[in-house]
């Protein structure tokens, strides 16, 4: 190949890989979608293949190299796989280009619903609080019978906890001010309260 073919080759690969990080940015910002994370996942591949291939000339590498970057990507596909759920659900928290609706001022909101709250818990709580409030021992978010000060807190502090997400020595919980209403939210306290603990 000659110098200029060889120039003009890189150029085209530029603009391939420019046109492939727009579209997943554009991608991203218009949908949390699975299929959206699964595109955008394939294009980062096919962007780290194209750069793999055409400017680190492993055709001249040792073939342990070649298990190495086989390897890999094998890890990334893995860690992929491991974490699919947790981002397709941060991701859709909150959709993209959407304003969170304001909290309603307490004095508009009634007083919570166990029996509601168990439904919005049973949805949106129990895969990591767990439906015995336990969290899995606390490794898995935060455990309401084995800490009791967490249901200690007042109303008002549980609600921002909820609405705002948290970040802790567990790990992060997302923000649910943009899927829950406020007043299913008092719903997830009464229920709380009336299943793990009293009333502070």
């Amino acid at each position: 190949m000659s110098a200029e073919n060889h120039d003009k080759s890189y150029i085209a690969i530029w603009g391939v890989l420019l046109v492939a990080m727009i579209v997943s940015l554009v991608l991203a910002e218009v949908s949390g979608a699975g299929w959206v994370i699964a595109v955008i996942f394939l294009v980062a591949t096919a962007k780290a293949w194209l750069v793999v291939s055409r400017f680190m000339h492993l055709s001249q590498e040792p073939r342990w190299i070649k298990g190495v970057m086989a390897g890999a990507a094998a890890v990334v596909a893995c860690f992929l796989v491991g974490v699919w759920g947790d981002v397709a659900l941060a991701w859709s928290v909150i959709p993209a280009g959407q304003a969170t609706p304001e909290a309603a001022p307490v004095a508009e909101l009634q007083a919570g619903n166990a029996e509601k709250g168990a439904k919005v818990y049973g949805t949106y709580c129990v895969g990591c609080h767990g439906a015995d409030g336990k969290a899995n021992g606390g490794t898995t978010g935060a455990s309401f019978v084995d800490d009791p000060s967490r249901l200690a807190k007042s109303d008002a502090e549980i609600m921002a906890s909820i609405a705002d997400g948290k970040t802790g020595t567990i790990g992060v919980m997302p923000p649910w001010k943009g899927t829950l209403q406020p007043q299913q939210m008092v719903d997830v306290i009464a229920h709380l309260r009336a299943s793990f603990g009293a009333k502070p």
